[in-house]
């Protein structure tokens, strides 16, 4: 529950939160939302008292005079291009391990409205789809990039076997290999070092592995 002195702080997320250049809130509502939020009736004049200060503070907001009037949040820190391409940079990146990109995405979607969020996690949600799929249909013939995790026994090992394009990498005690190379040498890799060297990208392929090997065990199971 906020105190008077933090109406405008309520205020700014409200219009940063539901407010864009499609949606816009008239006086009322926001009256209505200050009230759920900060406990307490707050007067038409303290509401407009506040619009003045985060304006003096360097906060773009627009009026408008349809049925009353109307506001809305102009300024964002970042433009929905700008966030998709960090989402996009960061997706490619590759060594930027899962949570912290969530964080970053999540970060940046915290500055637009709840509207255009919702848009542009759709669109980064399709964008990480036809990278999957871009992914699985490369041929045979060109190969696919594949990343390993594996222990440091195999990692030594590998890195007098694997052609020259092999990327070799240890971070905090694990090791990583990243080579481009065709699916079934890299089922094979998988297969031959069981237990000490296991796919984790393109997702399809660590996928395929896993079914194959639960195949397998299954069908050996059956057999005793």
């Amino acid at each position: 529950m906020a105190n008077k002195k933090q109406i405008a702080f309520v205020l700014l997320d409200l219009l940063r939160e539901l407010t864009d250049e499609d949606h816009v809130l008239i006086a009322k509502d926001i009256l209505k939302l200050l009230k759920e939020r900060c406990g307490f009736a707050i007067e038409r004049r303290t509401l407009y008292s506040n619009i003045r200060a985060l304006e003096e503070a360097g906060y773009e907001i627009e009026k408008r005079n349809d049925n009353g009037f109307c506001y809305r949040l102009k300024g964002r820190p970042f433009s929905r291009e700008e966030i998709l391409l960090i989402c996009r940079a960061v997706e490619n990146a590759g060594h930027i391990p899962k949570r912290k990109a969530k964080a970053i995405a999540e970060k940046l979607l915290s500055t637009q409205s709840r509207y255009e969020a919702e848009k542009l996690v759709r669109d980064i949600s399709q964008y990480r789809t036809q990278k999957q799929t871009a992914t699985a249909l490369v041929s045979e013939e060109e190969g696919m990039v594949v990343l390993f995790k594996c222990e440091k026994s195999v990692f030594e090992q590998l890195k007098d076997t694997l052609n020259k394009d092999a990327f070799f990498r240890e971070r905090d005690g694990r090791y990583y290999i990243s080579v481009k190379t065709s699916r079934e040498f890299a089922l094979f890799l998988a297969q031959k070092y069981l237990g000490s060297l296991m796919i984790l990208e393109p997702p399809n392929l660590k996928n395929e592995f896993t079914e194959r090997l639960q195949k397998a065990t299954g069908e050996y199971l059956e057999t005793m």
